[in-house]
């Protein structure tokens, strides 16, 4: 009776699928004439909006814990007040082309923010950066009067990348630590004035891990392994991540040394040390924030996750499971009431989200939609593509996501994989072998999906050159 039941399930989900329309103080500071309007009238009045993204932030260390210790007292005590989206998934699972999509309401083959090429005639590094014919969030809600900002922190996106789009400020930290960011932002608030819009993106919990001793000691530092074994999670991991990496991907053969099981929990907790580091810094920032402008719709999420050995990986950009897919979405403003709402959404809705908020117009080639809009009576799908960093990782992973189902193709491998995401939230039952109808119906979404990006292209993709300084800070977090 149950297999009964699942195939006619199915073969509904496959109808109805079918018919979807798939439709300063520190660092670097640059101020940022938007290019959108030469005038345009300077609101008085009217609710902020402030967006803190915190890089790399897994979605299960909201509510977590370590040796019985909450990893983010914080954040969880602010989500009881907020609505809190359950299941929300990035557009891609690295952040450069992750934040244009957040803040172009736009899918990574329709900005086309894909990866460093570093394959010009003359040799010089290239890197895919944000088109200037894209309007970006801050230039959307400039041109609509509000005052823009930005405190950025991953060489991903530093102004040779075009992500200062549309800031008026634009604070680049690259070097600074996670208390420095957040002195600076409280500095910056002085010289702000509503409505505004304000982006504020933590790097950490991104590697590499160095956070203060006492976050460490909170969590039972030192570690009993090996003095080898210390240097390596300590010292010389991201060397050994990267390396690790390209011998489990393919991307390289060679070898690997492999850890112990207790050096490997060694570099869990730093990452949640690091977690647990950025939870104090919401600490200060979210309510002097919520202190000073009551009326301010605050958005707190992560531009991906990260995998801490799961499915034998470490990092992210090169797949598309849960571990990296999943983000934390919980917003507050007014009139949000606190819930927690299961329905799947994507940071590509943040957007649209935020011109409802504010009662503004709606741009027709935004592909995402209000978060808080009734659910269509179709299941809405999700879709989520990365090529990795650059084409020497041999990367091109694309997902679609259907309520609980969520198929995983790999275009390099021509190989799928199937999960039900509510019973399997680790992704470890592969289920393409018992449903091939629903994935033949999944892979047409993805079909059509690519399709209307292709016709959903605004301008030609764009290449900088990149220094020797942005690339040595890139390799110093990992992208080699």
């Amino acid at each position: 009776m149950r297999r009964m039941k699942l195939v006619t399930l199915g073969g509904l989900l496959v109808a109805g699928i079918l018919l979807i329309a798939v439709g300063v103080w520190l660092g670097q500071y640059r101020s940022v004439a938007p290019a959108r309007k030469a005038v345009r009238q300077r609101l008085t009045s009217g609710p902020n909006v402030v967006l803190i993204i915190i890089d790399a932030l897994r979605a299960d260390r909201v509510g977590g814990k370590r040796n019985g210790q909450p990893l983010m007292t914080f954040l969880e005590e602010f989500s009881k007040g907020s609505a809190v989206f359950e299941h929300a998934v990035t557009a891609c699972t690295w952040t450069r082309p992750s934040i244009a999509s957040l803040l172009t309401s736009l899918h990574v083959n329709t900005h086309q923010v894909f990866s460093d090429g570093k394959t010009s005639l003359d040799g010089t590094n290239m890197a895919d950066t944000l088109s200037p014919g894209l309007e970006t969030m801050a230039e959307y809600l400039y041109e609509q009067g509000y005052q823009t900002a930005g405190v950025q922190t991953n060489g991903n996106l530093a102004p040779v990348f075009k992500y200062d789009q549309g800031f008026e400020k634009y604070l680049y930290l690259p070097d600074s630590t996670t208390r420095e960011v957040t002195d600076a932002t409280l500095g910056l608030l002085n010289n702000l004035t509503s409505p505004f819009f304000l982006y504020v993106h933590y790097l950490d919990p991104h590697l590499p891990y160095n956070p203060p001793e006492e976050y460490r000691r909170q969590f039972g530092w030192p570690p009993a392994i090996s003095p080898e074994e210390l240097k390596t999670v300590t010292t010389d991991f991201m060397a050994y991540v990267v390396n690790y990496m390209k011998c489990v991907s393919g991307a390289e053969t060679g070898t690997y040394t492999p850890l112990s099981d207790a050096a490997k929990e060694t570099a869990c907790l730093l990452y949640d040390a690091e977690v647990r580091y950025v939870d104090d810094a919401l600490r200060r920032l979210v309510p002097e924030l919520q202190r000073r402008w009551p009326d301010t719709y605050i958005i707190i999420s992560a531009d991906h996750g990260e995998h801490l050995w799961d499915h034998d990986s470490y990092g992210h950009g090169l797949s598309m499971y849960e571990e990296v897919l999943h983000v934390p979405m919980i917003v507050s403003g007014p009139g949000i009431s606190p819930c927690n709402i299961p329905r799947n959404v994507s940071l590509v809705d943040i957007l649209p989200t935020v011109a409802a908020w504010l009662k503004l117009p709606v741009r027709p080639f935004w592909q995402g939609k209000d978060m808080f809009a009734p659910p269509p009576k179709e299941p809405r799908p999700f879709f989520s593509y990365t090529e990795g960093p650059n084409p020497g990782w041999k990367t091109k992973r694309e997902m679609v996501l259907v309520g609980n189902d969520k198929l995983i193709v790999d275009r390099m491998k021509d190989m799928v994989e199937l999960y039900d995401v509510a019973k399997d939230p680790q992704n470890l039952h592969d289920l393409s072998g018992e449903r091939p109808e629903q994935v033949k119906a999944f892979r047409a979404l993805l079909d059509e999906h690519q399709k209307e990006n292709m016709r959903a292209r605004q301008t030609v993709r764009t290449k900088a050159v990149m220094d020797a300084e942005t690339e040595e800070r890139l390799h110093g977090i990992g992208y080699k």
